[in-house]
Parts: C-alpha cells; structure tokens; sequence
C-alpha cells in the first residue's frame, strides 16, 4: 500500500537504517535499485522534501568499505533508477540551497561513471550548470558544478551550436575571477582543453579572455599560486591567436593587465609568452599600440630593459621586444611613452647600425619619417651624441626631410669631432650618396653636404677620387647665388687640384674642359664675388690655362669677359700677397687671348703695377707682361705720368739693371 512504501522510505531516509540496509542488501541489485527508484519516485511527487535527496546523496558517496556495494555499481543503479533527470529538475526550479547543494554532490558522484554524460546531456545539464554557474554565489556550489562539467567533457560532451559555446564562456569566465582559489583552478581547467581547440576557441576566446587578464590587475598576479598564473598566461598566449579575441582585449582595457606581468615575473617562459600577446595587440593597429603603451609607466620600463643589448635577458625574449618595438615605430600615433624612459634613446641609436638588431634601423627610419614630435627627440639625441653612426643610418631615407636633417647632423658632427666624424662617413662608403646630394636645389642641403665632403676630402685619397669622378656636379655649384655654397665648392675643388691625382687629365676632358672654363670664368667675373673668393677662383683659371696649349674660338670668348675682373682685382689689391697670381692670371689670359691686349690702354695705372712687378717679383711674369704692354701701344702720356708719379723709375731702373745682366735676349 502507499502508507507502507511511504513508511519504508521515511525509514530508509534515516542514515543508520539507510547503512544498515545497503549493508544487508549489498549484494541484492534488484532491492537497492527498487530503494533507489522510491527516493525517485519521492522526488517527483515532492520536489521540497529534503529527505530522498539526501538519502540520493548518501546512497551514492558512502565509501567502499566492505560492507557495501562497490560504489561505482551503486552509481550504475542510481543511474538506471533515473536519479539524474530528477536532481536536475530539482535544481533548475530553483529549491532551497542546501538541497542543490545535496543534488549537485550526488551528480557529481555520478558523473563519475562514463555512462552518465549522455544522462547528462539528455537532461539538459549543461545549460542548467551554466546558468547556475552564473547566478550560485555559493563557491563550493560551483566548484560542484565545474567539476561536473569537467565530468561531462571527459566523457565525450561536445558542443553543438555557437549558443552553448557562448554560455559556457561567460560561465568559465565568471568563475576565473571569483575569489576562491578552487573555483578559479577548476574553470582554468576547464578553459586550457577547450581554448586549444580551435572550433570552441574561436566562439569562446573573446569573451574569456579579458576575464583572464583580469586577473593580474594591480599586481595581483603575485599572489596567484604560480601554476594557476603561468596556465592562465599560457592560456591567454592560446586564445590571443584569433584576432576576435585580441581586438576583445583591446576593447575591454585588458592590456595595461597583461602588460603589468612584465613586471611581475623574471621567467623566461612567461616573458615570452606576453611579449607574443602584446606583440598580436599591437599588430591590431593604432588602437592596440594605445592599449599599450597607456600601460603604467614601471611596465613601460620593463619593456624597455628587454630590448637588446641586455645581458639579463635571451634571444627568445629580447627578439619579441624588438618586433614589438618594430610594430609600435611603425603604427601612426606617437610613441612618447617610450621615447621619455631612460636609456631607451641610447639603447635605439647605439645600436641602430648594428646587423644583429635590424628592427632598430627600422624603428628609427619609422619614427623620423612619421612621428614628428619624437623625431625631434631623436634627433636632439644624435646631435647631442654627436651620433655619426645614426645620421648614417637616416642618410638612407627616401624621405626628403629626414635625408637633410641625417646631412645637416652629419654636418655638424664633422665640425664638433671631424676626425671620428670623418673615419665613421668614410668607412660607410657613402660619398658617392652624399654628392649625388649637391645636385638639390636646397642651398642649406648643399652647404651641410660640402661641409662634409669638404672634410672627407682632407684625409681620403678615395673620397676624392670619388668627387674627380663627380666633378661635372661640383663645378655647376660655382653657378651657385649662394656665398657659402660657392666658397665651399672653391675650396673643395682647390683640395682635389692639389691633391688629386686625375683631377686635371678630368678637367681637361672633352666633356668637361667646356663647363669648367665657362663656370670659373662666369663666376670670376660676377661683381658679388668677395676678393678672396676671386683670387682663389683666379688660381684655378690661371693653372687651367696653363694647362691648355690652344683654346677655341668659343673658350676664347668665354675666357676673354675675365679680363676686367682680373684687372679689377690687381688695381684692388691692398697687399703684395695677392698680386702675383692676379699677374699669373693677366699673363695667362694675354698669352691665351691675344685679342685682349687691346684692351689694355684702357687701364693707364697698370703700367707702374707691371713695372714693379718685373723690378721687385717675378721678373719672367713681369717681363712678359710689360712687353704684352708695349707691343699693345698702350703706353700713353698719361701711364707715363702715372709711373713719374708713383715713383717708379726707379723700379724702371731696376728692372732694366735685371734685362742687361739677363743678356742679349733678354
């Protein structure tokens, strides 16, 4: 009768008449399933009776003792009595604590047997445990339940739609932050199996993994136990391979959390492990190189001493700090968090020309071409260094800007310390790249240029045969407005005719004989060329002349305009110093240019000049130049007044004391 069955099993609840009976029927399936069957059936009938789910729950974890059934035969009873479908219901319609408590302990048990996972999944315990997983604030409660789940994965669960991947993610990552070690443990458990699957991955990694990250705010990452940190580290390092979950952790302010453990931790494994996660973060674009470097400014730090060249740190460390480094130089937006710690200038331009880090060189052309504000950091620091090596490296660019300023501090550095600046320029091989330079229309690009080929071409035999070969560039500068620029192509060409070996046979050259007589005569007779400028200028002329055996009709032209100019400067010379090359010149153009003597009557007051000169300096010039004088028919009543004036017979006298100890010819 039902009063009977209901007597029994209130009997049967009580935990010594229950023992005693399991005891007595240890070996009668029949009995113990018909006993299971009644808590069941109670269940059903009474779902707010605590009584059949704590006798469930006794029924299934009393120990194997030797008076009992074997508890795994006991669970296979249970299971066939359908115990599982009425705890669940039980616990989806919400009942008192403790008797969730009591049903989620006995599936627990239950999920021990591998036969019960498609119990489980036919009873819609999965998204019952997920749900609760949310909503129980109970740990121990969910620490039943991810146990059961962990069950339920081991014995084959799969997840069918992207809904039940999402509900397993928001109930993993509700529980790897919960404040119980236990509960934690078991959830990341959970997610190091599922994330390295790339189907759940996928669906699930953006939504766990900011909860992860989470997890090392504020320094929290030192009181994790450091198993539990380092599979949570690895477990993001597994989830950040998909891009919805890196653009997730952009997004969630999830960043400055994983860039906290640089800090954190001196294990090599671990380094790596976030330097590949921020090196995805950064690889997003602007916004994840933001993320990052909003981090604070003692994980910045860290960043920075494991770049290379660190003897703290290995390869596998500092090459993943470098690519970052690559990618944040490379991004648009600025860089100043980084380009303000100490020591990280320093690192990035004594190291720029070194073959073992190429991501500097990179950095730094990335940085001057498009971040204006930290290239002005930049290049204070190579000035300030006097850094050769960097303005080398910057020299390559093909930006226009940053190539001037590279030469403009190339400039600068050859006049602070020419003689390291000079060996570093010379050793790099790129003279030939700096001339090619002078052919710009900037006047301040081509007066830092000169400045340095200038200084090259002291001490390289090399360099200069480098500039003889580029001689038709730096003759078209002497066409040049520009002073400086002009004196600094006069004073480079003098360096090459004095030392240079092919100079002459190049300027003398069929192609380019023409352009060097028509530049050096054209700038020789401009009026705005100062007077020592001239008489440099002379001095090439007149070694030019003296070089050509004949000139052409059209030389002959271009070489006659710089008649008055010479004569101008002669007639200007305050001291003896430079009238003997201006008379060179005089002689040269007058023997090269016959036509010129005409011209000479013009100039009264250079009779007494010529006298003096063949009385009291070179007396072969001087004569050569008085006879020129004489056979012009430019000697006049008023030259003859002016060499009276001026004193000058006795210099007549003297120079015809020269002619008669000369002999017949002379």
């Amino acid at each position: 009768s039902d009063k009977a069955k209901s007597f029994i099993v209130s009997l049967l609840n009580r935990d010594d008449v229950l023992q005693d009976t399991m005891a007595s029927l240890r070996s009668n399936e029949p009995m113990l399933t018909l006993m299971v069957k009644s808590f069941v059936n109670q269940l059903r009938v009474d779902p707010t009776n605590y009584d059949p789910v704590f006798s469930l729950q006794k029924f299934c974890t009393l120990p194997d003792d030797g008076h009992v059934m074997l508890q795994m035969r006991r669970l296979q009873i249970a299971n066939t009595a359908g115990a599982i479908p009425a705890l669940i219901k039980l616990i989806r319609e919400a009942g008192p604590l403790p008797m969730k408590m009591a049903a989620m302990s006995s599936i627990a048990e239950l999920a021990k047997d591998p036969t019960t996972c498609s119990v489980l999944e036919e009873s819609n315990a999965f998204a019952v445990i997920c749900t609760g997983l949310l909503s129980w604030e109970l740990p121990q409660l969910q620490e039943v339940a991810l146990t059961i789940l962990q069950c339920m994965f081991t014995g084959g669960l799969t997840l069918k739609t992207i809904g039940e991947a999402e509900k397993l993610a928001k109930a993993l990552a509700a529980c790897v932050v919960k404040d119980h070690v236990q509960v934690q443990t078991l959830a990341l458990n959970l997610c190091e199996p599922l994330c390295a699957i790339e189907t759940y991955r996928v669906e699930i990694g953006h939504i766990i993994a900011p909860s992860l990250a989470s997890l090392f705010e504020s320094g929290a990452a030192q009181m994790l136990p450091p198993d539990f940190r380092n599979s949570a580290i690895a477990t993001l390092a597994t989830l950040s391979s998909d891009d919805r979950t890196v653009q997730a952790l952009v997004e969630s302010g999830s960043v400055k959390s994983i860039a906290k453990i640089l800090t954190s931790t001196l294990e090599e494994d671990i380094l790596v492990m976030v330097l590949e996660i921020l090196v995805k973060v950064a690889g997003t674009g602007a916004a994840g190189c933001s993320a990052f470097l909003e981090s604070h400014e003692n994980d910045l730090m860290k960043f920075v001493e494991l770049l290379p060249p660190t003897p703290l740190q290995t390869e596998e460390v500092t090459s993943r700090a470098l690519k970052l480094l690559t990618i944040l130089s490379e991004q648009t937006g600025n860089i100043k968090q980084i380009m303000a710690i100490d020591g990280f200038l320093d690192k990035m331009l004594s190291s720029c020309q070194n073959d073992a880090f190429p991501e500097y060189r990179t950095a730094l052309v990335s940085i001057t071409q498009s971040k204006p504000d930290e290239a002005a950091l930049v290049w204070e620091g190579i000035n300030r260094r006097v850094d050769v090596s960097a303005a080398l490296v910057l020299l390559d660019s093909k930006v226009l800007p940053v190539k001037t300023q590279a030469i403009e501090a190339l400039a600068s550095a050859c006049n602070m310390r020419p003689e390291h600046a000079v060996a570093r320029i010379v050793e790099s091989g790129k003279i030939q790249l700096l001339t090619r330079q002078l052919q710009s229309t900037n006047q301040t690009l081509q007066q830092s240029t000169l400045t340095i080929i200038s200084a090259c071409a002291r001490d390289s035999p090399d360099v200069r045969d480098v500039l003889v070969q580029n001689l038709q560039i730096l003759v078209k500068l002497l066409l040049s407005y520009s002073t400086p620029v002009v004196a600094s192509a006069i004073s480079v060409l003098r360096e090459l005719a004095s030392h240079a070996e092919d100079f002459w046979p190049e300027v003398l050259h069929t192609t380019n004989r023409k352009l060097v007589i028509d530049c050096l005569a054209g700038l020789f007779a401009r009026q705005s060329l100062d007077p020592a400028h001239r008489v440099e200028v002379s001095s090439l002329l007149t070694e030019l002349l003296g070089r050509i055996d004949t000139l052409s009709e059209a030389e002959r032209n271009v070489v006659s305009h710089t008649l008055h100019s010479t004569l101008t400067i002669l007639k200007e010379a305050t001291t003896e110093e430079n009238t003997p090359a201006q008379l060179a010149t005089l002689n040269q153009l007058l023997q090269k240019v016959p036509s010129c003597k005409s011209q000479l009557m013009r100039y009264p007051w250079l009779l007494p000049r010529l006298v003096r000169a063949a009385a009291s300096g070179d007396y072969r010039v001087g004569a050569q130049l008085l006879q020129a004088y004489v056979d012009s028919e430019s000697v006049k009543n008023d030259s003859i007044q002016l060499l009276v004036d001026g004193g000058g017979l006795s210099d007549l006298d003297a120079f015809l004391s020269k002619a008669a100890n000369g002999g017949a010819n002379d």
